[in-house]
């Protein structure tokens, strides 16, 4: 997300204005990046890293967890120039990932 920021940025507002283009568009990368976390999810449960799921939620699920703190980012003006996110955008989502597969990992 943050090497095309200014693209997501326009995306999010636009979508968020009920333009149907950028709505279709948002759902369709958010759909990409749903059926990635999915196919990686439905692996640790084949491993037994995680328990029995509901694999499709789980994955929007992170999928939402992840941009939230992204999109915070980039509404505040706290983004940076540069293909890499922040230090602390990134400890931000990872502390917030974590928490969250620890809960699946105690179902």
């Amino acid at each position: 997300m943050q090497r095309n920021k200014d693209f997501t940025k326009v995306l999010f507002s636009e979508a968020m204005s009920e333009d149907a283009v950028a709505t279709e568009d948002y759902r369709m990368v958010t759909e990409r990046w749903r059926k990635a976390e999915a196919r990686i999810l439905r692996e640790f449960v084949r491993r037994g890293e995680l328990p029995p799921i509901d694999v499709d939620l789980t994955a929007r699920q992170l999928v939402i967890l992840s941009v939230g703190p992204f999109i915070d980012d980039l509404m505040f003006g706290q983004d940076r120039d540069g293909d890499e996110p922040s230090p602390e955008l990134v400890a931000r989502v990872r502390s917030a990932v974590e928490r969250f597969v620890q809960g699946l990992q105690q179902t």
